[in-house]
């Protein structure tokens, strides 16, 4: 399993590094941020978490409705992921 991610990415440059490895399932790790102190407290509480800097922005202007603005950015990539490669291989 990832650590949370929030860009394809990283995930893309992960799966590229244990390529060669023998074929092992990924769990993408999906944790929306809930409001604007969410983004910037996990990365410095947690290495390995990296939150763009447009994710930050949104979490900022979405207000009140933070957690709908989070689930969305992990909604979006988890599409881009399976569009990238399809469902269990990128």
């Amino acid at each position: 399993m990832t650590q949370p991610l929030y860009e394809l990415d990283t995930l893309v440059r992960f799966l590229k590094r244990v390529r060669k490895k023998p074929r092992i399932p990924v769990l993408l790790g999906l944790l929306p941020p809930r409001a604007t102190a969410t983004p910037s407290s996990s990365t410095t509480k947690s290495p390995g978490i990296n939150i763009p800097d447009y994710a930050r922005a949104a979490m900022r202007d979405a207000g009140e409705k933070g957690i709908e603005v989070g689930v969305e950015m992990c909604r979006k990539l988890l599409l881009q992921a399976r569009n990238h490669g399809g469902r269990g291989s990128i």
